[in-house]
């Protein structure tokens, strides 16, 4: 994968949506640099690095009109300024699209099934873009810093893959996942015992895009579980040699809490939360819980909706158009205090059409009609 740099993220140059055609269908992303968005390079799509934060854009047009969903995705290290910046630029970006655009918020590990059906599979990176990505064609092989991946389904239940860029320590092994072992010239595929068909050729067909995309185009080894089991492939010996240079002698397999990407819910009644501001300072009062019907939503100016699986802010048509910029802060300042605070998050203006929000309401009024 190369990733060479457009002269546009250097400081100086503007905003990169000052051309953008807002009618043009499909994604676009930018990269969050210096409080500036920075085109992100389509080769690049579909990977996200822990300490930065995209503005992603997606645009369609059922019947020829255009509909808009914008996104901040923020990593799980990224820094306050970088999300701050994330959070004023999608607010700056909806502005452009005239205010009619759905925004979204999306933490790493954590998206909405939306979301993730943009990108097939995800791949998520440590650190920034960077220092952690590289472009072969300017990296000496002898200082390139070997990676490796573990490629999985976060739910077996749906076809959506995740690489996700782990500790180089054969400790986290496990035959349930597909592990990539990036060496720069050569990428091992090391296939547990426990890893079905499907999974199998969903990984080839990853490990041969990552070789497409590369100049250097590095060949490609697969391995089974029993291959090299007496540790003398590659594969094992640098795993181990790393392992042995670690100075902190960690079981990864208790602590790496990354198996499970999916949003770990816990059992709780949806909330209708009215929002208000006084003196400067934001309220969040509980107004129902149990069934909400939109009818409940109509009596507020602006409030949130928690389901425990998603997060929505409803911004009347009588609400100033700032309540909805405003509506991504509401939504992370309420969330930071509960337990769940990486919630992905929706802000709508009223009858702007949305499924998520359509469903999450009908799958309630179900649930609660029995």
């Amino acid at each position: 994968m190369c990733l060479c740099f457009p002269p546009e993220a250097e400081e100086g140059y503007p905003d990169q949506w000052q051309h953008l055609n807002a009618r043009d269908v499909g994604v676009r992303i930018w990269r969050i640099l210096k409080h500036r968005a920075v085109h992100w390079p389509r080769e690049l799509y579909g990977h996200f690095f822990t300490e930065d934060v995209f503005v992603i854009l997606h645009t369609t047009a059922p019947k020829g009109v255009p509909m808009w969903n914008i996104y901040v995705w923020t990593g799980q290290a990224a820094s306050e300024a970088d999300y701050g910046a994330g959070l004023y630029k999608a607010g700056e970006l909806d502005e452009r699209m005239g205010h009619e655009a759905v925004v979204h918020r999306e933490v790493e590990g954590h998206e909405s099934s939306l979301f993730k059906n943009y990108f097939k599979p995800i791949t998520y990176w440590k650190q920034s873009s960077r220092e952690s990505f590289w472009s072969v064609q300017h990296t000496p092989m002898a200082s390139y810093t070997a990676r490796l991946l573990r490629f999985y389904r976060p739910d077996a239940a749906f076809d959506r893959y995740v690489a996700k860029e782990v500790e180089p320590d054969h400790r986290i092994l496990d035959p349930s996942y597909i592990f990539f072992l990036d060496l720069g010239r050569s990428i091992i595929q090391r296939n547990g015992a426990l890893v079905t068909k499907r999974d199998i050729l969903q990984g080839i067909r990853y490990v041969q895009d990552l070789k497409a995309d590369r100049a250097s185009k590095p060949s490609v080894e697969v391995l089974t579980e029993s291959d090299g089991h007496d540790g003398s492939h590659q594969f094992y010996t640098y795993l181990t040699r790393r392992s042995t240079m670690m100075a902190n002698d960690v079981d990864y397999h208790v602590t790496e809490n990354t198996l499970n990407d999916a949003n770990d819910v816990t059992d709780s009644e949806p909330k209708l939360i009215r929002v208000t501001t006084e003196d400067g300072r934001n309220h969040f009062a509980e107004e129902k819980s149990g069934r909400v019907t939109l009818a409940h939503f109509e009596q507020h100016m602006t409030c949130i909706y928690d389901n425990a699986r998603e997060c929505f802010v409803w911004v009347s048509e009588r609400a100033a158009v700032e309540e909805k910029r405003l509506g991504l802060e509401y939504a992370h300042e309420y969330l930071k205090s509960k337990a769940r605070p990486w919630l992905p998050v929706t802000v709508m203006r009223q009858n702007q059409p949305n499924e998520a929000f359509q469903r999450a309401l009908a799958d309630n009024n179900m649930y609660f009609s029995y």
